[in-house]
């Protein structure tokens, strides 16, 4: 009888103990979800004013959240995949975040572009050199620009390359891999007036 009661009692304290401990490690990350508009954008943030918000993110409605973007962050939009750099000021976004103990920023996972911003973008045109380039990045040593991008000319500038980003040699199609160091190549941005922050909508590699 002792023993049945010994059992009974480590079954009880297993079945009390494993929620728990699965509870705290989920307690840890915690999902939040905010629709607002865009007010600044750079390489590794995300500044929105929220303007609606689920259970756990009530207290920022209302508010300017800053949130971490990372090469996971997923941006989806009209039309597939998008990169953070397509995200234009005014624009109205849904993120899907993450919040860890002891931190302050949130962790943007998903935003959802919800409107396409058509004519709010300069586009932007470099010539030069390539420095560097791989299959997420180009850096390009900028001899010429157009008028919206003076201020670059001389300049050396890294692009990041994402899905939707358009690969040519001589406008035909072609591949990343076909642009290489010392080519001289045209990249096109599309981006909000008096950003600083370039992704590469066309890499066009020159050869003639």
């Amino acid at each position: 009888m002792k023993k049945l009661i010994a059992v009974l009692l480590v079954a009880i304290m297993i079945a009390t103990v494993i929620p728990f401990v699965a509870g705290a490690k989920s307690i840890g990350k915690r999902r939040i979800i905010l629709k607002g508009k865009v007010l600044k954008v750079s390489k590794h943030y995300l500044v929105m004013k929220a303007l609606k918000a689920n259970r756990l993110g009530r207290k920022l409605i209302h508010k300017k959240v800053v949130l971490r973007v990372t090469k996971k962050t997923k941006v989806l939009g009209k039309g597939g995949k998008k990169h953070i750099s397509d995200l234009v000021r005014g624009e109205h976004i849904d993120v899907r975040a993450v919040k860890r103990r002891k931190s302050k920023t949130l962790l943007a996972k998903v935003i959802v572009c919800k409107k396409d911003m058509k004519g709010k973008r300069k586009m932007h045109k470099f010539i030069g050199k390539v420095i560097s380039v791989s299959a997420s990045h180009i850096t390009v040593k900028v001899k010429k620009t157009n008028r919206y991008s003076k201020k670059f000319k001389k300049k050396t500038l890294t692009f990041p390359i994402h899905d939707g980003t358009k690969i040519r040699v001589d406008d035909e199609p072609a591949e990343i891999t076909d642009i290489a160091k010392g080519d001289t190549v045209l990249v096109i941005s599309k981006v909000p007036k008096g950003s600083n922050f370039f992704g590469a909508y066309l890499i066009n590699k020159i050869t003639g």
